[in-house]
């Protein structure tokens, strides 16, 4: 993206981190770590018994701060910390030179002035969580920093960020972004003008920005406002937001999966017995046999459950997804790229999100656009038209967020007709070389 096209609040925010402060930490040795960025905080209370093991550690420091609203407040600094209407929290562990990286980049968004931010740091694990965060944070935030005393692990966590959020502080808006995710500029307040298109749609959940790499079939420059109707269980939870009438929805459902988790080890969800007691809550709550253990389809399908099954669903992808260091996943980071790509959005949004299907004129152009680009690949690879059936079955897997381009290219180069073809053209060459 060209130094022209950036907004000036863009600019002077890279003054901002020139200028800024160094984070002070307050911290109790045995407690949780609260800072907030241009206040002191109380000591941090003390922590549970050492006597437990890490997990009912976590239980029963959650389960403390679940029991008395104002006194998690207090412990975690955030007593008086609520300004907006609207949570930001940027949720990690311990990989230090991840979150120096996408952590600055979510610093650098548009509006982030009008939100409140919670940085909620995983704690301590088996290992011991070296790394307290050292990045610089504008005055301007009102910015706040919890580092767990305890590992939660991401079951836990992600559970302490809805509730903390909803039911302790009260916010009307939860944007929430993982470690492993560089932001776009606007990404943030693009995902909460998402969220207050979707408040009045009793069909939507939530809202997410995509993790599809799909900018080979479309002109992001023209459909970069332009939001999907997906079913609610499509897609990595990453980059997403949610309105308080949604949790208030399933909050009981999630409480419950709460309940079965806390006190073991979350790592071990697929692993007798906890895997058992996981299936046996599925089938109480009537959800599908065999959906996932893990807590983001817990809550996708808690959503389907109250009514809510869909989400809506950014068509380009304004965030870059580095999860092969992150949160979820242990992949070889070429093995993640070849399924997820490296791209994101580089241009400027001017417009607010619209749903694409409701607009036929655009809708239509949309699908005329991605058909011409899929044609293109076609004859770049395969030497020939694409065939109108597969070209229908692109283009509705678009529409439904269900389409990934990194992967259809992926597969287009390794099938056997590219290969035959690409012998020919040796053959060719050799020959002609002679």
């Amino acid at each position: 993206m060209s130094e022209s096209s950036l907004p000036s609040s863009f600019s002077c925010k890279v003054s901002m981190f020139i200028s800024a402060l160094i984070l002070v930490l307050l911290s109790n040795k045995d407690g949780a770590f609260a800072v907030s960025f241009g206040r002191k905080l109380t000591q941090a209370q003390a922590s549970p018994p050492p006597k437990l093991n890490i997990y009912r550690q976590a239980e029963a420091y959650l389960d403390g701060l679940f029991d008395d609203y104002e006194g998690a407040k207090a412990k975690l600094g955030a007593s008086n910390f609520k300004k907006s209407n609207v949570l930001v929290v940027y949720m990690c562990y311990e990989r230090a030179e991840v979150i120096r990286s996408t952590l600055t980049s979510l610093l650098m968004s548009q509006g982030l002035e009008e939100y409140d931010l919670i940085i909620s740091q995983d704690g301590v694990g088996v290992d011991g969580t070296l790394y307290v965060l050292d990045v610089e944070i504008q005055e301007t935030l009102n910015a706040l920093y919890i580092h767990h005393e305890v590992n939660l692990c991401t079951g836990l966590h992600h559970f302490f960020v809805k509730k903390f959020a909803f039911d302790i502080m009260g916010y009307e808006y939860l944007l929430v972004v993982e470690e492993d995710n560089g932001l776009h500029h606007q990404g943030l307040r693009f995902l909460k003008e998402m969220v207050e298109l979707s408040i009045e749609d009793k069909e939507i959940g939530l809202v997410s920005i995509t993790d599809l790499d799909n900018a080979l079939l479309v002109d992001d420059s023209r459909y970069n406002a332009a939001v999907l109707r997906a079913d609610v269980d499509i897609g990595h939870l990453w980059v997403f937001g949610v309105h308080k009438s949604r949790y208030d929805a399933v909050s009981k459902h999630l409480y419950d999966y709460y309940k079965v988790i806390k006190g073991r080890d979350y790592t071990h969800t697929h692993v007798y017995p906890l895997c058992d007691w996981i299936r046996a809550l599925h089938k109480e709550k009537g959800f599908p046999k065999d959906m996932p253990l893990s807590q983001d389809a817990y809550f996708v399908h808690s959503l389907m459950k109250e009514g809510y099954t869909k989400r809506f669903l950014s068509l380009v992808r304004l965030f870059q997804p580095m999860g092969w260091i992150g949160l979820h996943f242990k992949q070889d980071p070429a093995h993640f790229y070849t399924t997820y790509g490296q791209g994101m959005y580089e241009g400027q949004i001017e417009n607010k999100p619209f749903e694409i299907a409701a607009n036929a004129e655009e809708l239509e152009k949309l699908k005329k656009d991605a058909a011409g680009r899929l044609d293109v690949i076609y004859q770049q690879y395969l030497g020939r038209a694409v065939e109108q059936s597969v070209s229908d079955s692109v283009i509705l897997r678009l529409l439904i967020g269900r389409m990934n381009a990194v992967e259809l290219v992926r597969d287009i180069v390794n099938s056997a007709e590219h290969r035959r073809r690409m012998k020919e053209a040796v053959a060719k060459h050799l020959v002609q070389g002679q």
